[in-house]
């Protein structure tokens, strides 16, 4: 695969999460009674589902030879993605994004532990820039908290932790076994969580469930494709057309106001994901 091909499937699928994000934020203004549980377990339902198929038409080994690495990647990348579908419930989809979006400055705090790398002073640095970000973004008045702020930067940390343990995956299993094992954990955990909430909503807020389900595996494949033929610095700075793109449907589609602090914050989010990358320090060393 080419290296433009490789970015345009990237920026693609910064557009199908977006969109996914914006049919789920649709669903919850059309039915107050649908559990966010319930919309993400849809995504992990769908995912399975063509997972399972896939394995079946093409004979695919299910054998992971890391089983532990497996496991770990599906626990958490699960608890992410509740995390952010309980943010887009509960707080406008633009903060839910910026917020989600910051999880490749969080890597770094991991990988000591699980990939046996040292951080650089640098990367503290743009931890900080984004610790301001995010301030900004939420701009608590510490009378009330807003839970899905909360949720949104929650799955920011625990998706930092999730590339941390797929990098580690990715050593021993390939694409196929790392996605076919996250869709039915996802499935199983996902489903014990929202199976108190279930509800039969309408058949138009059913057609945006599953709307939203679709698109974000269609992010999820388009992604993992796309990462593994494009080098980490680039792949990072193209993972912030996901905070732009969610930001201005957020504009588009339900009047979301960006104010001055925001749109800072957005910007420090921004610069940080690229700089944590190296991207910074390779353009000085060339």
């Amino acid at each position: 695969m080419s290296q433009t091909r490789a970015i345009l499937l990237n920026l693609f699928s910064s557009v199908c999460f977006s969109f996914s994000t914006v049919f789920a934020k649709y669903a919850h203004n059309s039915c107050k009674e649908l559990s966010s549980f319930q919309v993400s377990f849809a995504r992990f339902l769908v995912g399975a589902l063509f997972m399972g198929w896939f394995a079946w038409r093409f004979k695919k080994s299910l054998r992971p030879n890391q089983l532990n690495w497996v496991i770990a990647r599906g626990i958490l990348n699960t608890s992410a993605v509740i995390a952010l579908y309980y943010a887009l419930e509960h707080t406008t989809i633009t903060k839910a994004n910026m917020l989600n979006w910051t999880f490749p400055v969080f890597v770094f705090l991991f990988s000591p532990y699980i990939n046996k790398e040292r951080p650089v002073l640098s990367q503290y640095i743009f931890l900080g820039l984004t610790m301001v970000g995010m301030s900004l973004v939420i701009s608590p008045d510490f009378s009330t908290i807003n839970v899905g702020d909360i949720a949104a930067f929650a799955s920011g940390v625990i998706g930092g932790a999730a590339v941390s343990v797929l990098r580690e995956s990715r050593k021993h299993d390939d694409t196929f076994i790392v996605l076919f094992y996250l869709m039915m954990i996802g499935t199983l955990l996902n489903g014990i969580l929202a199976a108190p909430f279930f509800i039969l909503p309408s058949l138009p807020v059913t057609g945006l469930v599953l709307s939203s389900a679709l698109c974000g595996f269609l992010a999820q494949i388009l992604i993992t494709t796309a990462s593994r033929h494009l080098e980490a610095p680039i792949a990072s700075v193209l993972m912030t057309s996901g905070i732009v793109i969610a930001g201005a449907m957020g504009v588009i589609f339900f009047g979301e106001k960006l104010s001055v602090k925001i749109l800072l914050g957005g910007l420090l989010i921004l610069v940080s994901i690229v700089g944590v990358s190296g991207f910074f320090t390779r353009r000085r060393t060339q």
